[in-house]
C-alpha cells in the first residue's frame, strides 16, 4: 500500500498557495459573466455565502468548477447567462461517481481476523463486500460497501445499518475486540449526490468519456469544469481526476495568456486563488 494518501496530495499543493487563498465553507451561489464597462475589463463575478452568514461577492478572470457536473445541470449554483440547454444535458449525463453508494469503517485495536488466520476480505450482508484496509502504519481496519440501495437505507436509517454492520463483522471476527466504526453514505450529502444520481443510479461502472468540446471553456474560455467525472480517461477514479485537472490548467492558462492572470474557484469547498472582492453585504 501507499504510504501516503489522498489528503496528503491535498496538503502538498495547500501548502504552497499563499496565506487567505483558500475559502473553506463558502459556497459559491452564483456565478455571472461581467461584460467590459470602461476601464473595468470582462471578468467573471462570483456571490459566495459563507457559514458566518455574510454574503460577499468576487470577481475572478477565470473560473473553474470541480464539482459533480450533475449538480451544476441541476442548478447549483446558478450563472448568468444561463447556461444552454444542450450544455447542461452533457453535464447532466455524467453520473456522479459513487454518489449512490456507502460505505462502512471499522478500525480494530488489533487484526481480529490475523489472530484467527483470515484475510480480513469477505461477503454478506448488510455489508455486500468487506475488504482489509490496514494502513502500513497505524491500527488495523477493514472496510465494506453497504449493500441496500439508496432507498432502502433511507428505510433502515444510519443506526439500524451500524447495528447490522457491527453484528456481520462480530459473526466474521469474532467479538474480542470492539472496533470503532465509521458510516459515510454520498447519496445523503446534497455536495456530492444530485437526484438523478440518488434515484436513477448507474449500472456498472458509468461511459465516461470526457466532456464535449462545445461544453469547455464555456464564456470565452472563462468558465471550465474539472473533476473526475469529466475526464477523457479512468473517469471515477483518481487518475482521472488528475488528467481531468491537468487538462483544463492547460486550457485555463492559454486563455488566461490572452487576458488577465488565472482565477480559479470550487463551488464548494473554496477558491484557490486570489480574487478581488467587490463588495460585502449584510
Amino acid at each position: 500500500r501507499k504510504v501516503l494518501n489522498p489528503s496528503s496530495v491535498v496538503e502538498a499543493i495547500s501548502s504552497k498557495l499563499s496565506e487567505n487563498s483558500v475559502k473553506l465553507n463558502s459556497h459559491v451561489k452564483a456565478i455571472k459573466l461581467v461584460p467590459p464597462e470602461g476601464s473595468e475589463p470582462e471578468h467573471v463575478s462570483l456571490t459566495i455565502s459563507p457559514k458566518d452568514g455574510k454574503e460577499r461577492t468576487f470577481q475572478a478572470s477565470h473560473v473553474v468548477l470541480a464539482l459533480p457536473p450533475r449538480l451544476v445541470a441541476e442548478g447549483n449554483p446558478s450563472f448568468s447567462p444561463k447556461l444552454s440547454p444542450k450544455v447542461t444535458d452533457a453535464l447532466a449525463s455524467l453520473p456522479t461517481w459513487m454518489a449512490p453508494h456507502a460505505k462502512f469503517v471499522a478500525v480494530y485495536p488489533k487484526a481480529a481476523w490475523t489472530e484467527k488466520g483470515l484475510s480480513g476480505n469477505g461477503a454478506g450482508q448488510v455489508l455486500g463486500e468487506v475488504h482489509e484496509a490496514s494502513p502500513i502504519e497505524g491500527r488495523p481496519a477493514v472496510f465494506g460497501f453497504v449493500g441496500p440501495n439508496c432507498a432502502a437505507r433511507a428505510k433502515l436509517g444510519s443506526e439500524k445499518i451500524i447495528s447490522l454492520a457491527r453484528a456481520q463483522l462480530s459473526r466474521m471476527f469474532g467479538d474480542k475486540y470492539k472496533p470503532e466504526v465509521l458510516l459515510a453514505d454520498w447519496a445523503t450529502e446534497p455536495l456530492t449526490a444530485s437526484n438523478a444520481d440518488v434515484t436513477k443510479p448507474p449500472r456498472g461502472h458509468p461511459d465516461y468519456s470526457g466532456l464535449p468540446t462545445y461544453v469547455k471553456g464555456l464564456w470565452g474560455g472563462r468558465l471550465d469544469f474539472a473533476g473526475s467525472e469529466t475526464a477523457n480517461e479512468h473517469g471515477g477514479f483518481l487518475e482521472g481526476a488528475l488528467a481531468s485537472a491537468e487538462a483544463v490548467a492547460e486550457r485555463v492558462s492559454s486563455s488566461a495568456k490572452k487576458g488577465s492572470s488565472i482565477s480559479t474557484s470550487n463551488s464548494h469547498l473554496g477558491s484557490a486563488c486570489p480574487m478581488t472582492e467587490e463588495k460585502t453585504e449584510q
